[in-house]
Order: structure tokens, then sequence, then C-alpha cells
């Protein structure tokens, strides 16, 4: 009850004191850009409706699927056999976060890309959309999850990844090197502190000034909003933007470290 407590002020202080979207208020050109070209973007390429018009799809559908959870679990559902449509309600990225994923992708310009937490592929698809000729590498742990997500892509004609069915430690003890920079690192599959804080210490080696990372639900509990307040301290850190959902770190070479809430609901 106390931790639930304590993450609903922090929720209410980021709600206070997240600054606008129009970035009234910002003085760093590098953030304010980020807001103008990533935050304010409207423009979406014909192939986005059609990612939508399948999420769409799964609203309805009520075929069986067994979900194992690998994670901090669900709020609202128990492994085991699970309804498709519902299980799409709770554990894919929604549009709106798909939509900032996409114009961010766009804007740094990545060539190498790893999701860790593919579900059913709705932010991967966006991912590869928004980065045709970058290396997309998606890992989940949940082989019916993943089997879907490769029929979304084929259906689709999404053919720009490289799916990964393993745990994210062991993915990330054995992943491929070198890459091509910039890399850009999602990790949204894994709400427990420990694990995102792990997580993080092992593809820090591997960031550049031009990288990115981004780390889904980090207001999902209150150990996940203490996990992101100490990534956020890290010396490589420099740059880190908080929205409702998405905690977001950038690594430039500046003289101060930057921390700003911008109001992304």
């Amino acid at each position: 009850m106390i931790t639930k407590l304590k993450l609903g002020w922090k929720i209410i202080t980021y709600l206070a004191t997240s600054k606008s979207l129009k970035g009234h208020g910002i003085h760093s050109p590098f953030i304010f850009e980020f807001i103008q070209q990533v935050v304010n973007n409207k423009s979406f390429p014909d192939k986005i409706n059609k990612i939508e018009a399948l999420r769409k799809s799964f609203r309805k559908r009520e075929t069986k699927i067994t979900f194992v959870n690998y994670g901090a679990g669900s709020k609202k559902l128990k492994q085991g056999q699970i309804n498709l449509g519902r299980a799409h309600k709770y554990f894919s990225t929604s549009q709106k976060t798909c939509q900032l994923l996409y114009s961010l992708t766009r804007w740094k310009k990545p060539r190498t890309i790893i999701e860790l937490g593919t579900s059913f592929g709705f932010s991967t698809m966006y991912f590869c959309v928004s980065a045709p000729n970058a290396e997309v590498y998606t890992v989940e742990a949940n082989a019916p999850s993943l089997d879907i997500a490769l029929s979304n892509f084929t259906e689709l004609n999404i053919n720009n990844y490289k799916p990964y069915h393993l745990r994210f430690d062991d993915f990330l003890d054995q992943f491929p090197l070198p890459f091509k920079h910039p890399l850009l690192f999602y990790l949204d599959g894994d709400h427990r502190k420990e694990q995102t804080i792990r997580y993080i210490h092992k593809i820090l080696p591997y960031i550049s000034p031009e990288s990115c990372i981004i780390i889904a639900d980090i207001f999902w509990s209150y150990e996940m909003y203490q996990a992101w307040q100490e990534i956020i301290a890290f010396e490589e850190v420099t740059y880190s933007v908080e929205t409702l959902h998405l905690g977001i770190l950038f690594f430039r070479k500046v003289y101060h470290k930057k921390h700003i809430k911008i109001r992304y609901l």
C-alpha cells in the first residue's frame, strides 16, 4: 500500500512539473529539437496505417495463447492460457507510444536497433518502418508471442528484422559483435528493478555518444521508477527525458547533465 502511494505521488509530481509540448521554458537546443522533431511529429507513412489496421483486428481475436511470465508479470493477467485480444490489450505497445518510438528513430537514424520484448511485434514493426536500412534485433522469451509477431511481420511484408527466442540476459551475453553505430536500445518486457538496471549495465559498454536507450513503463511500479532514478544518475548518461510511459537516455558529450520531464501521456 505504501509503495502504491509513493508511486501515485511520483505520477502527480510528474504531471505537475512536466514541460509543455510546445517547448516553452526549455533552454537546451538539443531537447528543444527533440520536442519539435520527435514529440510533436504528426507525419507518418501509409505503412503505419496498415500496422494500426492490424492492431485493430487483434482486439476481437478469441484465439487462446500460452503466456509464460519471464519478468515482473502482468498486473491484470495471470500466466497460462490467455485470450489473444485481451493479451494484446495489456502486452502490446500502444499506438501513441509507438508513434513516439517511430519519430525518435527517424530523428536519431540508428544503424542498429535492439529491442528486448517483441510481444506481438507492433513496436518492432514501427522500428522497421522508421529505419528500413537498420539492423533490427528483436528478442522475446515467450515462444507463442514471438510466433504471432513473426506472422504479423509476414502479413505486412516487414523484412529488416532478426528475431531471437531467448531470455534477455542470454541474448545480451551472446550479442553478435561488432555492430553498426549508432545504436538504439529499447527495453520493454521486464519490469523488475534489479533486472532492468542489469540490462542497462550490460549494454553500456557498447554505447556511443549518438546512441539512445529507451526504457518502457518507468511508472509501472514504484520499484520500476526507482530503477529509472538510479539509471539516469549513471555517469555515462548526459541527457534524460521522462514521459509518463517512456524514459529516454542520451549520451552526447556535454558539460552538465540535464534531466527533463515532458508532458506526453
